[in-house]
């Protein structure tokens, strides 16, 4: 076996410092990268690799804004420094599930050690074709359209794209955060103003949903990594990104609340701190049906509201039937 996986772990920017670039160096590169490219650091130049030039340069330059990459045969790994928050990210050659285990413990170690705030490990081919707008992609190895959505670009109406929204494993990124469905995923305290961790805790619907060090959590969607096409696998990520409402949360921190839009048969609705009278910061209302799954508002049994604070905790919670 040879297949690629992807994996992304964000933290916050403070942790971009040549001393943490050592040990990510040292956990998470797992091939000989061939060159480094960074605008910030080299300018223009595609380099050959070199870690103490670029342990020094890192040391020399404090930026509040920076990209690196390096680079091996269809083999990368990536440290950015946005606008909100950074990420650590690669692709990476994988020869046995013993490897997967490996790398997975060490992308745990890293989130747990460097304020890890959401991170994910998935197939990088899968990840790939479900982030993938271009319906050439698929013309061109001849790949089957029969499972994906052709609909007009929303800016050039005359052009067919693919409706990444009607796959499951589809990613928004965010305030520089990461809102998705993959195999497997870790959550930290960073993470619960948008999703609180109550929230994620009470998803079942999974192979595992465990609390590990640091107030964090990793939840594993179904056994393994590979299996991502079975049917029931992506029935686990629909209800994974429902229930946690990924979706929902990502549009509204692109937007924030739009009073104009017609709510109706929204299964989550958030609301700013205005709408708060229990002293959290935001509330959030949760829509479920008898068997507790997350549901439109119009078929739902009962509403969970909630507010929570600055850091995620739940400060108030209601149940009520609807």
């Amino acid at each position: 076996m040879s297949n690629r996986i992807v994996f992304k772990i964000i933290v916050p920017n403070e942790m971009v410092t040549a001393k943490n670039m050592v040990s990510w160096l040292e956990n998470l590169l797992l091939f000989q990268p061939d060159t480094m490219v960074s605008g910030d650091l080299f300018g223009r130049k595609e380099l050959n690799f070199d870690k103490a030039l670029l342990l020094n340069r890192m040391n020399k330059k404090s930026l509040n804004r920076m990209s690196i990459s390096l680079n091996s045969n269809k083999e990368d790994f990536v440290v950015r420094k946005g606008r909100y928050q950074a990420m650590i990210s690669g692709r990476l050659k994988i020869e046995d599930d013993q490897e997967i285990k490996i790398i997975s413990n060490r992308i745990e170690e890293i989130f747990l050690s460097y304020e890890g705030i959401v991170a994910f490990i998935a197939d990088a081919s899968d990840s790939f074709w479900q982030n993938n707008t271009d319906i050439k992609q698929y013309e061109l190895i001849g790949k089957s359209q029969e499972h994906i959505v052709i609909i007009s670009d929303p800016i050039i109406k005359s052009n067919k794209i693919v409706d990444i929204e009607q796959l499951p494993g589809h990613s928004h990124f965010t305030k520089d955060l990461w809102f998705g469905s993959c195999w497997r995923m870790w959550f930290g305290e960073g993470y619960y103003p948008y999703i609180p961790k109550k929230i994620l805790s009470n998803i079942n619907s999974c192979f595992e949903n465990i609390e590990v060090e640091n107030n964090s959590m990793r939840i594993t969607l179904y056994p393994s990594i590979w299996e991502y096409n079975d049917p029931r696998n992506r029935n686990l990520q629909w209800l994974f990104r429902i229930q946690a409402g990924m979706d929902v949360v990502s549009d509204w921190l692109r937007a924030r609340e739009d009073e104009t839009k017609d709510n109706s048969n929204a299964s989550i609705e958030i609301f700013d701190e205005q709408h708060c009278v229990n002293g959290g910061i935001k509330l959030i209302k949760y829509y479920y049906d008898e068997d507790k799954q997350c549901v439109s508002k119009k078929i739902a049994k009962v509403c969970l509201s909630m507010e929570i604070d600055n850091s995620g905790n739940v400060v108030w919670e209601e149940l009520l039937l609807v």
